[in-house]
């Protein structure tokens, strides 16, 4: 996501810094998609029914929910976001690098920073698109500038699979997870949480980054 884009979803006017927007951002989004952002589940509704045996779309809405919910769960466990969307991470100070420990990473899309002359944006960095972890480092020849006292740094990542290219050792955990949750409405589908992490775990082999 361009900051541009960011900056059209926060409502921000051009007088705005990019700092200013990618923190409006990142208060807006908390580590989830932004609203206006159609998110696409990596598992439809028809393909959780067909799992759970439910002929009727009369609980499509929990469905829908319990997508959701093991998605979320499937990347907590993983590391990994299934589902593209524009994130941000926060870091307290510089370092040699900014580590991203999520995958698979997209693209790098802004660097915010409290700098002592007040809010500002980084842009002369370098990274390896498609190593894990991801690191952020200065280009050559340049250096991390200097951060007020207490002062923090936000970086804007697009992470995760286009529609349809979620690797299908993940999507089969989720279905898996869906059924349980759809099963045991009492919330004891500890079943299935095991029988998910084996194949997360199967998954973890076969995919790289």
């Amino acid at each position: 996501m361009t900051l541009a884009e960011m900056r059209q979803l926060v409502g921000l006017p051009d007088s705005a810094t990019d700092a200013e927007v990618v923190a409006a951002y990142a208060a807006m989004t908390d580590d989830a998609p932004a609203p206006s952002i159609p998110l696409v589940e990596p598992l439809t509704v028809e393909q959780a029914r067909a799992q759970c045996r439910i002929d009727d779309d009369i609980e499509d809405a929990l469905i829908a929910q319990k997508i959701t919910s093991a998605r979320e769960w499937v990347e907590r466990h993983t590391g990994r976001i299934l589902a593209k969307r524009t994130l941000t991470m926060g870091f307290p100070a510089w370092g040699k690098a900014l580590t991203i420990y999520r995958r698979p990473i997209l693209s790098i899309d802004a660097i915010a920073f409290d700098g002592l002359e007040g809010d500002a944006t980084f842009t002369d960095f370098g990274t390896a698109i498609g190593t894990y972890p991801t690191r952020i480092v200065p280009a050559l020849g340049a250096r991390w500038p200097q951060l007020r006292a207490g002062g923090g740094i936000t970086v804007a990542y697009t992470a995760g699979y286009e529609a349809g290219k979620v690797p299908q050792l993940y999507v089969e955990a989720i279905q898996v997870l869906v059924a349980g949750m759809m099963t045991e409405r009492t919330g004891n589908y500890g079943a299935a949480i095991e029988a998910a992490k084996n194949m997360l775990q199967h998954a973890a082999r076969a995919t790289h980054v």
